[in-house]
């Protein structure tokens, strides 16, 4: 079976070097910003644009990401089947399952995740970030202005107290930033063990109905408001 795969930005690297020992490689490895994910609408719309660009050889292309705040629903391909992971957002994916990410979320209220793509994409708070983003407050609205966006910018990490660190591959330079970040803002800082058993079978297509929707051609994704996330 001939397939792609689109993908967030913080899981291509990954998937890069698992299809490289594949014998079925993707045809192609396409990617969106993760900071795509602040807006679900633009997310699906950049989606939906990047899926008219594959090659029509494809039989089927494979989504590594989730339902991302209902940024998945609504699409659909007339071209090709569509198969994503029955996950929330990208945690499922490094945990191995939704159930598993959401138990751990459940018992961790209060941590901040992060891995090496995460790290890359600028989504770290760290204090260049806070120095950039005050910056851009600053130039284009104003001190006043500025100091109240800058105040609802670091309330949004408020809720945390630890970092949590997940890697499919070592990163040390990665791993150093993210225990700098706990030290800057007064987080523990821990590491956990990825399950790379999801997206190792996505992309060797062990594909099952347990862990993947797939979404026939012509057919448009929608929610199942349960534990299987997606229906059509």
């Amino acid at each position: 079976m001939k397939f792609s795969v689109l993908c967030c930005d913080i899981f291509k690297d990954d998937i890069v070097l698992m299809s490289e020992k594949l014998e079925n490689k993707p045809l192609q490895i396409e990617s969106f910003k993760a900071e795509s994910h602040l807006n679900p609408d633009k997310m699906r719309d950049v989606v939906c644009g990047k899926l008219s660009g594959f090659s029509k050889e494809n039989d089927r292309i494979l989504l590594i990401f989730g339902l991302c705040g209902n940024a998945a629903l609504g699409l659909r391909s007339d071209d090709f089947e569509l198969v994503i992971p029955r996950v929330h957002d990208c945690r499922g994916i490094f945990f191995g399952s939704s159930a598993a990410a959401m138990d751990f979320t459940r018992n961790n209220p209060r941590a901040f995740f992060a891995s090496p793509g995460y790290i890359s994409a600028g989504l770290l708070p760290s204090e260049e970030l806070f120095k950039k983003t005050k910056s851009r407050y600053l130039s284009e609205y104003g001190k006043d202005s500025a100091d109240i966006l800058m105040e609802a910018f670091l309330g949004q990490f408020a809720a945390y107290d630890e970092v949590f660190y997940m890697q499919f591959h070592e990163s040390e330079n990665s791993k150093r930033a993210c225990m700098e970040c706990a030290k800057f803002m007064n987080w523990k800082f821990r590491e956990i063990c990825a399950n790379n058993s999801l997206l190792s079978d996505a992309l060797q297509m062990r594909i099952d109905s347990d862990r993947f929707f797939i979404l026939p051609k012509g057919k448009t994704l929608k929610a199942s408001y349960d534990e299987k996330i997606f229906n059509i």
